[in-house]
């Protein structure tokens, strides 16, 4: 299925080739249920490279592709979302504190 073409448009428009090659692994290769420890590290994986990406996926864009282009369940789609916002936040902290900045 090519998930780049449906009424969202292209990923590619929304972030960075790396994230939207991150995300598309772990969307495609996860158990959608239950996450198994490999689809835990891909989801890392995805997050981590949208917080060094200069072209940042908005959390609600994440939830909106998950849902409509994926076809993940909404209620999935929302948790991952809220995942996804709580670990840029973590990283962001981390990077601050790492660079002496810590509040």
């Amino acid at each position: 299925m090519d998930q780049d073409t449906s009424d969202f448009g292209n990923l590619g428009d929304y972030a960075s080739p790396d994230v939207v090659e991150a995300l598309r692994q772990f969307s495609d290769l996860a158990n959608r249920w239950t996450l198994h420890p490999l689809d835990s590290k891909r989801w890392y994986r995805f997050i981590i490279l949208s917080h060094y990406a200069h072209k940042k996926l908005s959390a609600s864009d994440l939830c909106r592709w998950l849902e409509e282009v994926a076809k993940w369940p909404e209620d999935r789609a929302e948790q991952l979302r809220d995942e996804y916002e709580d670990g840029l936040e973590l990283l962001a902290a981390y990077d601050q504190f790492r660079h002496g900045v810590a509040q």
